[in-house]
């Protein structure tokens, strides 16, 4: 079975076109005999549902794909992190990379472009390490200062109450427990200790 060959394009808005990355790649395909099947979308690189992309993937999962070819590596990836899950995914299953216009080709024939793949990959494994360090950090920082994270205890007008007999100020009360100042208001004056 021959295996495809994709080109891959992508802009960011529908006032832009393909035509310059296209005629490029099917020139790069041409000089290489591959008679290539375009897949285009024209969406931002941060949004997650990219239709042409996931067709491409969903033939690389069935092991249709021989190699994905694309005007710049930016354009398969909507962050470092993203880019390196899909390349890594291509890679893993035999599917060359192919970045003719910076020098990118992972096929077996170049070790210099699979080097820079990898390069990339631990690049995007150090930013994630990186934003998991810092999500610690931060909530640390958050439970020193007394930040509470999980479900907000229930608010109950004894609760109020205390506060109140406490010296703090009805916008004390009703910031620390997430109520509005006339609620916290209402709570106090209560007979039950049960909110409504």
């Amino acid at each position: 079975m021959n295996k495809k060959t994709y080109i891959y394009l992508r802009v960011s808005t529908s006032h832009q076109d393909t035509s310059s990355q296209r005629a490029d790649l099917m020139t790069y395909c041409q000089s290489h005999g591959w008679e290539p099947i375009i897949v285009e979308d024209v969406i931002t690189g941060k949004k997650f549902n990219r239709v042409g992309l996931q067709r491409i993937l969903d033939d690389v999962r069935a092991n249709l794909v021989a190699r994905v070819i694309a005007f710049k590596l930016d354009r398969l990836g909507r962050s470092v992190v993203h880019l390196s899950a899909v390349c890594k995914e291509m890679m893993d299953r035999g599917v060359d990379i192919i970045v003719p216009s910076q020098g990118i080709d992972t096929s077996s024939a170049n070790a210099a472009g699979r080097f820079q793949m990898n390069v990339l990959m631990a690049v995007a494994q150090f930013e994630r390490e990186i934003i998991v360090e810092r999500v610690v950090a931060g909530v640390r920082a958050k439970q020193a200062e007394g930040f509470r994270f999980g479900s907000k205890p229930k608010t109950t007008p004894k609760r109020v109450r205390e506060l109140r007999a406490e010296g703090r100020s009805w916008r004390a009360v009703a910031k620390q427990l997430g109520i509005t100042f006339r609620t916290a208001q209402k709570y106090a004056a209560m007979t039950t200790d049960i909110a409504p």
